[in-house]
């Protein structure tokens, strides 16, 4: 959390059993393909990066339930994760902690 780092480490994407990961105030612009080796994750925090999207495989990762993404760049999200109604994306404010 908040280290300047650009990507994910590898060997982060191998850690299975992870169920939070907060990468917040980092300069991420892309979340990797790899993340969806992330089987029991919740909780994803992104906050204060470089997101301009959110790709479709996150869609993959059945146990995702919130995802917090202030302070990127993001546009508009997936119409896939739109419909889903077992994510909770917050954009602003402190819907959860």
């Amino acid at each position: 959390r908040g280290r300047g780092m650009r990507h994910f480490p590898a060997p982060l994407l191998n850690c299975v059993q992870i169920r939070r990961l907060d990468f917040s105030n980092n300069d991420v612009k892309r979340i990797p393909f790899e993340i969806v080796q992330l089987s029991q994750l919740e909780i994803l925090v992104l906050e204060n990066n470089l997101l301009t999207n959110l790709p479709l495989h996150l869609c993959q990762l059945s146990h995702l339930s919130k995802m917090r993404l202030q302070n990127n760049k993001i546009k508009r999200l997936p119409g896939e994760l739109c419909k889903s109604s077992s994510y909770f994306v917050s954009e602003g404010g402190r819907g959860w902690e």
